[in-house]
């Protein structure tokens, strides 16, 4: 009889023990399909994330090209509008010159007179001069502010990627939870085999001395 109670003891916490071990399977497949899950979520994202950017990138890279070209255009005109205006400036002023000099030998100007005229004309023509090449400096300044104000126009603030970050995974319990409830099983039986044991034994030596006279009246 004791050996039934242990063995139906243990047998009932093996039982137990398989159900945990299902239980613990049961939960560990749910958290894998979870995790799988939150995986295919997040490259889900991130593929918008990438696809976003790059059009991001795409858009600045037009922007760079339309204003790179625009200021290559502006600074060619520029520069060819000032030589031409630099070469017939300086053809006119020769010109110019030419027949104040003629000018004044026909008037038989001569002397300080004639040079003091003479230096008064190059004078203004070489103010004229600089003032024609700061126009021109200021104007590839502004060229180069506008091409600066459209590249301004770029975005970069391109969005990370998301990063998988695994929950916490237990592992796969269910053969420990078993061998724990065989373990269990086994000595919670033993345990109530050695009690029933224990009993009958008491029991048996108070029924002999009964018998024997050795107690009661």
């Amino acid at each position: 009889m004791p050996f039934v109670i242990g063995g139906m003891m243990a047998a009932s916490a093996v039982m137990g023990g398989m159900q945990a071990s299902n239980d613990a399977k049961a939960q560990q497949a749910q958290q894998e399909w979870a995790e799988f899950n939150k995986k295919m979520q997040i490259q889900k994202q991130n593929r918008e994330i990438a696809k976003k950017n790059a059009i991001q990138w795409q858009q600045n890279k037009f922007i760079a090209e339309g204003a790179n070209k625009a200021r290559a255009e502006r600074d060619y005109y520029i520069s060819l509008n000032y030589n031409n205006e630099s070469g017939e400036f300086s053809r006119n002023m020769t010109a110019t010159n030419d027949k104040l000099l003629g000018y004044l030998h026909s008037k038989n100007v001569r002397g300080q007179t004639a040079k003091q005229l003479m230096r008064q004309s190059l004078e203004s023509a070489q103010k004229a001069g600089v003032t024609k090449r700061l126009n021109f400096e200021n104007q590839l300044v502004s060229s180069s502010r506008a091409q600066e104000s459209e590249l301004g126009k770029r975005q970069f603030a391109y969005n990370d990627s998301i990063q998988y970050m695994p929950g916490l995974d237990m592992g796969d319990q269910s053969q420990g939870i078993m061998t724990a409830a065989i373990g269990q099983g086994i000595l919670s039986g033993g345990m109530a085999a050695y009690g029933q044991f224990a009993a009958q034994g008491y029991n048996d030596k108070l029924v002999a001395a009964i018998n024997a006279g050795q107690v009661g009246g």
